[in-house]
């Protein structure tokens, strides 16, 4: 009789699971979608030089009644302008050349999206995850910011 129980249980847990996941889906996909983009490597430029990468994963909020497979299909598109993006201007903090300056990405990111999609189409660009090929201190130090002259 226990040998039997067990196995229900088990199964028991399962359908539960499954039901308040799908549950959380249904709720989630009501709310918005969005089209998880491939980690992107962007180049950082010190001085001129390429010193480091830093691989950024990025999430594309859409508007309701978009279609996001339509959009997965732009992926390369919008992994090209990033590539793009952070090869004509630096993408890195100035103090920190293994962190992305989040607010200079999204900006040009949704700048880049309107061309691509249109207008209004993506509504926000969220940074899931950014990793740098090396750390810190294996990278040069940026100059301390100049102190303002005193008069």
């Amino acid at each position: 009789m226990r040998r039997l129980l067990i196995p229900l249980l088990a199964l028991s847990f399962a359908v539960a699971s499954s039901t308040s996941h799908a549950a959380e889906t249904k709720k989630k996909g009501s709310e918005g979608l969005d089209v998880n983009m491939s980690a992107v490597a962007l180049p950082v430029l010190f001085h001129g030089r390429v010193v480091n990468y830093i691989f950024v994963t990025l999430r594309l909020v859409l508007k309701p009644g978009s279609d996001p497979v339509k959009l997965r299909e732009k992926e390369p598109y919008f992994r090209d302008a990033l590539v793009r993006l952070a090869s004509r201007t630096p993408l890195n903090r100035v103090a920190d050349l293994s962190k992305v300056n989040e607010g200079a990405l999204k900006a040009d990111m949704m700048a880049e999206c309107a061309k691509i999609v249109g207008p209004g189409v993506v509504t926000s660009v969220v940074i899931v995850n950014q990793a740098a090929q090396h750390e810190a201190w294996d990278l040069p130090k940026p100059e301390p910011a100049a102190p303002a002259a005193k008069r």
